[in-house]
């Protein structure tokens, strides 16, 4: 997968459940993916090897996004150049990170299974993931049974190269 999108889904799941889901969830990530959580949901505490990028929103320890600073880079960014910006990562000592363009997108569209019990969120989400944007929703579903059976269903074209 390129990101994650689990938006309120952890606030019903016990420590070991998020824990696991999040190891999972990790293991189908692209090395340059990011899994962005609703803003209420909580990884303190945890075993995971992810860092935050920003407000609930986490990559592995290994993600190209994170590179430490150089003196070249840092001083490049300091002078605006690039599209590449520092950022706090808002964790642990003033540690900063440099955050990096992902790939291109691929020619091809991105797949989506857009999951959450809400039509209304459902609805703009394919008003809003569109072919000319880059993404073709396969699937919609409203809870874990309809994603399981959409994965079961559509799982060719989740199948990572």
């Amino acid at each position: 997968m390129d990101n994650v999108f689990c938006r309120n889904v952890f606030l019903y799941f016990r420590k070991e459940q998020i824990e696991q889901t999040m190891r999972n969830l990790l293991s189908q990530l692209k090395p340059w993916g990011v899994i962005c959580l609703g803003v209420c949901e909580n990884l303190n505490d945890m075993n995971l090897a992810i860092s935050p990028l920003g407000h609930s929103i986490f990559v592995p320890k290994n993600s190209p996004h994170l590179i430490k600073p150089t003196a070249a880079s840092s001083a490049a960014s300091a002078v605006g150049a690039g599209s590449s910006g520092r950022r706090h990562t808002g964790t642990g000592p003033k540690e900063t990170a440099v955050v990096i363009d992902a790939p291109p997108l691929r020619p091809q569209n991105i797949g989506v299974l857009a999951v959450d019990d809400s039509a209304t969120v459902l609805a703009l989400l394919k008003k809003v993931l569109t072919p000319a944007d880059g993404f073709k929703v396969f699937a919609t579903a409203k809870n874990l049974t309809e994603a399981l059976a959409a994965v079961a269903r559509l799982g060719r074209h989740f199948l990572i190269s």
